[in-house]
């Protein structure tokens, strides 16, 4: 990407953002050179997985039907790809890397309000991806955070699964999701897996919105 290349996509409203990659360029040179710093310009990644192929997983279980469609709401500027952390003594024995995970009650509180907001166009339903049992500090803050959102949005049912069997879910029983809200990283795997359920990664649309449009 040009050195202003976020400067010269800056005067637009919307950009289309295609596959992007080559066998010679590392995947952290292109993800941290390219797409992360295009996406950090919004908040929120939205991919939704429905069923439009007649060779989709759903089709084949009889559940092909437009009431079956998830839409992912991922947060996209902190979570477990904050860029906090480093590498220490490296090329020695004692080589480490530490990464940081940040969760900001900003960060949480927006992406969840706009999945519940989300919610109230669509089936009324929102479901959060968390791992509480195993992550201990910022897992439970995003439970928390949650619970706290939801009570500003009556009406709308709400539930949330850990990260491990809330996949084996969207395998077994798509059918028992509308809106999913998740972390960066939760977020990253279950839009993949969502796609793949219906058919092909190829097929989900999604997009990188800003929660909090300046009007």
């Amino acid at each position: 990407m040009p050195a202003d290349g976020l400067d010269q996509l800056r005067g637009f409203d919307a950009i289309y953002f295609g596959a992007v990659g080559h066998p010679s360029v590392p995947d952290h040179v292109s993800l941290w050179g390219l797409l992360i710093p295009i996406r950090r310009v919004s908040a929120v990644r939205l991919p939704q997985a429905g069923p439009p192929a007649q060779w989709c997983r759903l089709t084949r279980r009889g559940l092909s039907s437009p009431k079956y469609r998830l839409c992912i709401v991922r947060e996209n500027n902190e979570g477990e790809y904050s860029e906090v952390g480093g590498r220490l003594y490296a090329h020695t024995d004692a080589e480490m890397a530490v990464q940081e995970t940040v969760f900001t009650r900003r960060g949480c509180d927006r992406v969840m309000a706009y999945a519940f907001n989300l919610a109230r166009t669509r089936r009324r339903h929102v479901t959060s991806a968390t791992k509480s049992n195993g992550i201990i500090h910022t897992m439970p803050f995003w439970d928390e955070r949650f619970s706290t959102v939801a009570q500003g949005f009556p009406g709308i049912r709400t539930d949330q699964y850990h990260i491990d069997i809330l996949t084996a879910h969207f395998v077994r029983h798509p059918d028992w999701f509308d809106v999913v809200v998740a972390s960066n990283l939760f977020g990253d795997i279950l839009s993949d897996l969502g796609a793949a359920v219906v058919g092909s990664i190829g097929l989900a649309p999604s997009a990188n919105l800003n929660p909090e449009p300046k009007m």
